[in-house]
């Protein structure tokens, strides 16, 4: 049998290098400061989002007017580390807003 006829490809292709073990997802102090002052406006934009939603539903809306509600986890940040073979990035994506940040410490790179 030939190689097309079994479709088995010719070569075997490594698309990437395995994990190393203990990678480590983390943040600098530098990069949580940076969060910090950021997600302060974010917050405050996505509770003015959420207060405006409720009014013009005509919703009660009992959470504090300068704090946006994440539901009953608190889950209102996505934060994806992206792994490459000069260092780690980092993006913040606010779940309300949608508005993001970059982290990535490119000097460590």
């Amino acid at each position: 049998m030939s190689q097309s006829e079994n479709n088995t490809p010719p070569f075997k292709f490594d698309l990437r290098e395995p994990m190393q073990f203990g990678e480590k997802f983390e943040l600098t102090e530098e990069q949580i400061k940076q969060f910090d002052e950021w997600a302060i406006g974010v917050e405050q934009r996505a509770a003015a989002i959420q207060f405006e939603h409720a009014q013009q539903n005509g919703w009660g809306f009992h959470y504090p007017v300068k704090l946006p509600y994440y539901g009953a986890i608190g889950v209102g940040y996505s934060f994806t580390f992206t792994p490459t073979g000069i260092g780690m990035a980092c993006t913040v994506t606010e779940s309300i807003t949608g508005e993001s940040i970059n982290l990535t410490d490119y000097d460590s790179w």
